[in-house]
């Protein structure tokens, strides 16, 4: 489906509701395609494409298959949209100007590797790239994106990422989040996990204002959290946990809540890590989800305050927690394992082991953790 359109008017593409069913096998194709705006208030859409991406000579760029591609601005309300592509640097969303979640469900997957035509003109694969601004204020996001190649990113903004509600879900070969110049997060639950690089990087600035936000990043060097300036993170509230590799930037001490880096830990998948106050109230305990050796382990809570003793303790067993998210819970009743190390935060960042590489504090237990009854 391909339509004019102009963005400098508002018109384009506009689906309110029905069924869209498009596969493509064709260089370059696009499931919806449209030269102006594209918004989707309602319906299925059901979007596969299977071309590798090419050479434009006309406009001496790269051009690669999405299953929807907006030269204009992008609108999500709600819906259901599955969208798949398999080729060489292809797109689930690729919009030139800002894309808006406000509802809906969105099933992203890629599969391919990148496109290369020359050293400086290359195409990746991305579960939802735009030239400007996101901004996510509800629905559910599952983005996919297994190509095993550079840039192969799931959720990429050249702008500002802004995170006001919903559920997304990330997990990528490459960055998982990506923004050239801030990221935002004020509500709503993030996961964003990455195989071979950072789970959130930010060549801007990261403000955590609210919400669950939970970054995975592969092993040293990449991290759960990549912010280029210190000065750049800053946390006002919400809880956040970020593992990987070595933490790369550390939170300002301009930030309104407490938060601590633990360098040096050692766990293997499914091993649970608490974090619990000195009257045995579990802060939180979080499931991890790969194997890791001299990983940092990034946290903070609105709970944290100064001068309170906690203890870290990880392996042991949780029961009746109120809630569990993506390896996330609150609450409950921990017993067991083995204690990493205590810290008694003084000031707004608290920094415990060896932060940025060799050899740490104490490592975890080998064995992973218990969920009673099986895990959520």
């Amino acid at each position: 489906i391909h339509a004019k359109g102009d963005s400098d008017d508002g018109t384009g593409i506009v689906i309110d509701g029905g069924v869209v069913v498009a596969e493509l096998s064709s260089t370059a194709g696009k499931g919806l395609k449209c030269d102006g705006d594209i918004a989707i208030n309602g319906g299925v859409l059901n979007i596969s494409t299977s071309g590798d991406a090419t050479y434009d000579s006309e406009e001496n760029d790269t051009s690669a298959a999405a299953a929807i591609k907006s030269n204009g601005n992008t609108y999500i309300c709600a819906g259901v949209l599955n969208l798949s592509s398999s080729g060489s640097g292809g797109k689930g969303i690729s919009t030139d100007g800002n894309l808006e979640i406000n509802g809906g469900v969105m099933n992203i997957a890629t599969s391919g590797g990148q496109y290369r035509y020359s050293n400086s003109l290359t195409s990746s694969p991305k579960g939802i790239r735009a030239d400007g601004n996101i901004t996510i204020n509800g629905g559910k996001l599952n983005i996919s994106v297994t190509g095993a190649s550079e840039g192969s990113e799931g959720l990429e903004s050249k702008g500002e990422l802004v995170f006001n509600g919903g559920e997304t879900i990330i997990k990528a070969y490459d960055d998982a989040i990506n923004a050239a110049k801030a990221i935002v997060v004020n509500d709503g639950r993030v996961y964003a996990q990455a195989t071979n690089n950072d789970g959130i990087d930010s060549n801007g600035t990261l403000t955590l204002n609210g919400g669950l936000f939970i970054g995975i990043g592969s092993r040293e060097p990449e991290g759960g959290i990549d912010v280029d300036n210190s000065t750049s993170f800053v946390i006002n509230g919400g809880t956040s946990i970020a593992l990987g590799g070595s933490m790369m930037g550390t939170p300002s001490t301009t930030s309104k809540q407490y938060s601590v880096v633990y360098g040096g830990v050692a766990a293997s998948v499914g091993t649970n890590i608490a974090v619990i106050d000195s009257s045995n109230e579990v802060l939180f305990t979080f499931e991890v989800p790969s194997s890791y050796n001299n990983s940092t382990l990034f946290f903070t809570t609105p709970d944290i305050t100064n001068g309170s003793t906690y203890t870290i303790v990880s392996g042991g067993t949780l029961a009746d927690y109120t809630d569990y998210w993506q390896g996330y819970c609150s609450g409950g009743t921990y017993s067991g394992g083995t204690t990493l190390t205590t810290f008694t935060p003084s000031s707004v960042v608290t920094t415990i082991g060896n932060v940025g590489g060799g050899p740490g504090g104490p490592g975890g237990p080998g064995g992973g953790g218990n969920w009673p009854g099986g895990r959520p």
